[in-house]
């Protein structure tokens, strides 16, 4: 007599805002809603990328965020993401040091290095810069018909506001796009082979910035 295996249903924790389709799909605003309303502190035991706490509301983030002794944010801790065990390589996996996930006093040089940048002065200049590609921007936009606004506007004035801060070559803009979305994307630590990829995509920005 032949029996079927009846695979046990897994149980979704609606307050594990780690969950891919709740960004894809557009429904991370219910459950944020409900950490921030129940459970501004809250333990997720279990997910995709392990064990992790979410903070949604101002003051334990304000608490958090002076605490960088108890609460670190090193790459050489874990980093700031919730991908990767914060004790432990995982199979191709290369830690970088990164200054948004610096503490002090190694963060605090590095802005201090940057603080010149954006004086008074400086913030006026690139606000008058900024204003006339916001207007190219806007004047190249088609008249009439559909298209798509992250692609057209979102993302051209933040690469190129990127470009001009990193003084990186103009027609090659869109490269920093690819990079950062390359890199911020946690679901290409799943596998090693995604890990692999997202390496080589560091290591080809390294080498641009470097020439």
């Amino acid at each position: 007599m032949a029996t079927l295996a009846i695979e046990p249903e897994t149980t979704v924790d609606p307050l594990d805002v780690s969950r891919a389709e709740l960004w894809r799909d557009y429904q991370w605003r219910e459950p944020f809603a409900e950490l921030r309303a129940k459970s501004p502190i809250h333990y997720t035991p279990d997910s995709k990328f392990g064990p992790y706490w979410s903070i949604t509301t101002y003051k334990p983030i304000q608490h958090i965020e002076a605490l960088p002794k108890i609460f670190s944010s090193s790459w050489e801790k874990g980093g700031i993401t919730v991908v990767g065990d914060p004790e432990a390589l995982v199979e191709g996996e290369v830690r970088m040091p990164m200054f948004i996930a610096m503490d002090p006093p190694q963060h605090t040089a590095q802005r201090r290095t940057v603080a010149p940048a954006f004086t008074p002065s400086e913030i006026e200049r690139m606000r008058i810069e900024c204003q006339a590609r916001t207007a190219a921007v806007l004047d190249a936009l088609p008249v009439g018909q559909p298209f798509d606004w992250v692609e057209r506007v979102s993302i051209e004035l933040t690469t190129g506001m990127l470009a001009k801060l990193f003084d990186y070559p103009w027609d090659d803009r869109a490269n920093l796009t690819r990079w950062s979305d390359m890199l911020g994307d946690v679901e290409m630590f799943d596998t090693f082979e995604k890990r692999q990829t997202r390496l080589a995509s560091a290591y080809e920005m390294g080498m641009s910035f470097n020439q």
